[in-house]
């Protein structure tokens, strides 16, 4: 038996054989890559402080996160997930998503000792109704 893909150079896939989805989860991917790298090896304050104020409010951005993309990308939200045109611009919203939670966050913390659902976790733990509200 004879290998048919034998003696053939590699080509990149074709366009109608591309999965829109995982050329933003790449994307998304290298964007953390380098805010790792420049946060561990620039130490610039203000993205630090940013990320930061952002991850404290532990599991509800992560369920927000995966709420908006759920709604955005699937049949019963919008469907965008083979109507994006290039992986730039689901980058693109990406970012602008992560850019409008990241504020949203920051909102929240200046109000509120913790997340939702860590203020959930920690009633639920104790026992009893924990205070959420900054004094």
């Amino acid at each position: 038996m004879t290998d048919p893909e034998e003696g053939r150079a590699w080509q990149p896939v074709a366009q109608a054989q591309r999965f829109v989805v995982l050329d933003i989860l790449r994307g998304v991917a290298l964007l953390g890559v380098l805010l790792v790298n420049l946060l561990s090896d620039f130490r610039i304050p203000l993205a630090q402080h940013l990320l930061t104020f952002h991850t404290d409010l532990n599991g509800a951005d992560r369920a927000v996160d995966v709420g908006i993309a759920l709604l955005l990308f699937y049949g019963y939200g919008l469907g965008l997930a083979g109507r994006i045109g290039s992986a730039a611009v689901g980058v693109g919203v990406g970012v602008a998503l992560y850019a409008v939670q990241l504020a949203l966050s920051c909102w929240w913390l200046r109000r509120y000792r913790f997340g939702p659902v860590e203020w959930l976790w920690r009633s639920l733990t104790y026992g009893c109704r924990q205070p959420i509200r900054r004094p």
